[in-house]
């Protein structure tokens, strides 16, 4: 069972902060691994979630709603829509984000700019953590 966030529009922004103290969102990079910049209220790093929070959900960006955040290979990409949902389940003071079909996780490697989103196995890594602005 999923304990994700209420269905709505977000930033999605990994808790640990850039070296400059900045916020890193989630940006929509189309056909390409999605990567984290600072924080700026970007239209790129808007995102729709989609589904209730018992359940697997969609995350949509909301530039592009054709598009889905889904797995490709060790990355995450905005891909063309194909109803993948994802099971997030709250952890400390966000969210670990996980594929339901092999349990691997969104995370990045290092706090900083433009570090793409990877698919890793869940180890408790503050890297590995998301919170929810809403957007």
């Amino acid at each position: 069972m999923c304990t994700g966030p209420n269905p709505g529009n977000y930033y999605i922004i990994n808790t640990q902060l850039g070296p400059a103290g900045e916020q890193l969102a989630a940006n929509n990079n189309i056909n390409a691994p999605l990567f984290v910049i600072a924080a700026q209220q970007l239209m790129a790093q808007r995102w729709s979630v989609i589904g209730e929070p018992a359940d697997p959900q969609r995350i949509v960006p909301l530039v592009d709603p054709g598009l889905e955040a889904a797995p490709a290979g060790n990355f995450v990409e905005a891909l063309p829509a194909a109803n993948f949902a994802w099971c997030m389940d709250a952890n400390g003071d966000g969210y670990i984000i996980a594929d339901p079909n092999t349990q691997l996780v969104w995370a990045i490697n290092i706090a900083a700019e433009e570090q793409q989103i990877v698919l890793e196995p869940q180890g408790k890594k503050p890297l590995q953590v998301w919170r929810f602005l809403p957007a």
